[in-house]
C-alpha cells in the first residue's frame, strides 16, 4: 500500500489492486499496550526492544524461527534485520490526503494477536474503490501455512475471470 500511495502522490495512475496483510493502519491509535507484552513496550516501540525482547515478541506473535535465535552467530545477523523491519513498519506514517483509487484487499489470520478484523477493516478508509477483508486460519504468521490460499486469493483478485463464451448454433 505504501508503494501505491507513493505512486498516487507523484500523480501516477495506478492499475490493479493493493493488498495489505497482518498490520494495523496508522489510522489506529499509535500507542496501545497489549496485555501479553511488557507494559513499557508500546506497539510502535518494538524496534527499541533489547536483544531478548525482539525474539520474545516474535514468540508472542506465533513466530516459529525463534529457536534459531538462540545461536549467537545467527542472532548477530538476524536481529538487526528484524529490528530494522520493525522500525520501518512502526515509524511509517502515510501521506495525508492521498486516497487510493484502486481496490484494496486486506488479509489477516483469524487468531492474530496483533491485528483484529475491526482494525484491518480500517484500511477501507484509504481507498475510494471497493474494499474486502479475507480472514484466513492462523496467527500473525498465517502467510507461511496458508501460502497456497494467499497466492490463490491474490491471483483471483488480480487476474480477471475469463469472459463467458457463447457458442453459435451447432452444425451437424
Amino acid at each position: 500500500m505504501r508503494a501505491v500511495r507513493a505512486q498516487r502522490g507523484c500523480g501516477r495512475r495506478v492499475r490493479g489492486r493493493a493488498a495489505a496483510t497482518g498490520a494495523r493502519t496508522r489510522c489506529d491509535p499509535p500507542v496501545r499496550v497489549r496485555a501479553a507484552r511488557a507494559a513499557h513496550v508500546r506497539d510502535d516501540d518494538v524496534y527499541l526492544c533489547d536483544d531478548d525482547g525482539l525474539p520474545a515478541e516474535l514468540g508472542r506473535l506465533g513466530g516459529t524461527g525463534t529457536a534459531l535465535l538462540a545461536d549467537p552467530a545467527l542472532r548477530e545477523i538476524v536481529l538487526p534485520i528484524l529490528r530494522n523491519d520493525y522500525r520501518l513498519a512502526e515509524r511509517y506514517r502515510p501521506t495525508q490526503g492521498i486516497r487510493l483509487r484502486c481496490p484494496v484487499t486486506a488479509m489477516i489470520g483469524n487468531v492474530d494477536p496483533e491485528v483484529t478484523g475491526t482494525e484491518a477493516r480500517r484500511r477501507e478508509e484509504v481507498t475510494g474503490a471497493p474494499f474486502d477483508l479475507r480472514v484466513l486460519p492462523g496467527d500473525h504468521f498465517y502467510l507461511t501455512p496458508q501460502r497456497d490460499a494467499v497466492v490463490a486469493e491474490v491471483v483471483r483478485r488480480l487476474v480477471p475471470a475469463p469472459a463467458a463464451r457463447t457458442l453459435g448454433p451447432s452444425t451437424p
